[in-house]
């Protein structure tokens, strides 16, 4: 069950491997590589593979290539990275340290707590290989280091002189469980003040001719959930023109790859466009700001440069602005 989620994102491919030179080292049986879990995935990757050769060919030799284009414009410094990464993980350090401090004098760490230490390093690398600074992207090494740390708290009874240091690895623990949950409660609670919540009123309000909306915007983040609250559709198969923030910024791209990405971008933009003619959404939404995902926090104005490459304003005349809503310009039909 879980391959299909390697072939999907194969950087967490390095977690089976990582885990597969721990056992080899610890045990050192080389024999052990071959046995149901790793005979299983090699199957079901094998079996993905020819699904997808069979029936999404273009994936292979359309969708990749292009969207490998510009996944280069979502990267962020190293520095922002690592600090992103050191403020996420702090907690489930601190408690793994906690609980290794915490064990009982001259016993050996479980296996289970090892293991899991080890998915969660490999989970990190894989993170920190994908240059974002998102949140989720480091998830899975917050979870296996906090499964770490109570795989050590709980293989062995409590040393009475560290009680104090099990107290404060529970605190931990359930501060990490509360936490989350708190944010997203007051997320939710937040009712009709939410950005979701008032994109959500427009698109419900101006549905136009066949209850669909659009945005140029370099992710759907926002934007969708407000799609999904409203009960329209989004008018196009794709998200986001992510390809354009790529075309704007190709001048830092080889200069081999350059006239690609032009043509990738203004490509998506045409597509963007016809979809707009033909499903004549009721809303507009133009992302704005020094911070969009994908421009290296340039200012970008995403209405001059389709005015300038493509013939967006003759679309755009059948809409009129409204106010904005945070940093999204709206449009809604005539």
């Amino acid at each position: 069950a879980a391959c299909p989620g390697f072939c999907i994102k194969p950087y967490f491919l390095l977690v089976p491997v990582a885990l597969e030179i721990w056992i080899l080292v610890r045990l050192r049986r080389p024999s052990l590589v071959i046995r149901s879990e790793t005979v299983a995935m090699v199957i079901a990757g094998i079996v993905c593979a020819g699904l997808t050769i069979t029936y999404a060919w273009s994936y292979l030799e359309v969708d990749m290539p292009t969207a490998l284009l510009a996944y280069w414009s979502y990267n962020s410094s190293l520095q922002e990275v690592f600090l992103s990464a050191a403020i996420l993980l702090a907690p489930a350090s601190m408690l793994v340290a906690v609980a290794y401090l915490a064990r009982q004098k001259d016993v050996q760490t479980s296996a289970l707590a090892q293991a899991l230490a080890v998915a969660g390093a490999a989970s990190l690398v894989a993170a920190l290989i994908q240059a974002k600074p998102w949140s989720y992207h480091f998830l899975p090494a917050i979870i296996f280091f906090n499964l770490s740390a109570v795989a050590l708290l709980a293989a062995e009874k409590p040393r009475a002189d560290k009680l104090t240091l099990r107290r404060i690895a529970f605190a931990i623990l359930v501060a990490m469980a509360i936490a989350p949950t708190a944010f997203e409660a007051k997320r939710i609670f937040e009712g009709t003040s939410s950005r979701e919540s008032q994109l959500a009123a427009v698109f419900r309000n101006n549905p136009g001719p066949n209850r669909t909306v659009f945005g140029f915007m370099p992710s759907p983040r926002e934007v969708f959930p407000a799609v999904v609250a409203a009960g329209v559709e989004w008018a196009t198969p794709f998200c986001c023109v992510y390809l354009i923030a790529a075309a704007a910024r190709v001048d830092e791209a080889p200069a081999a790859d350059q006239p690609k990405i032009k043509a990738a971008g203004l490509n998506q933009a045409e597509m963007a466009i016809s979809a707009v003619r033909i499903k004549e959404p009721g809303v507009i939404v133009i992302a704005t700001g020094i911070d969009m995902l994908g421009f290296g926090h340039r200012a970008f104005d995403y209405v001059a440069w389709l005015s300038a490459h493509t013939d967006f304003a003759s679309t755009l005349a059948h809409y009129r602005e409204t106010s904005p809503i945070g940093p999204f310009r709206i449009f809604v039909r005539k």
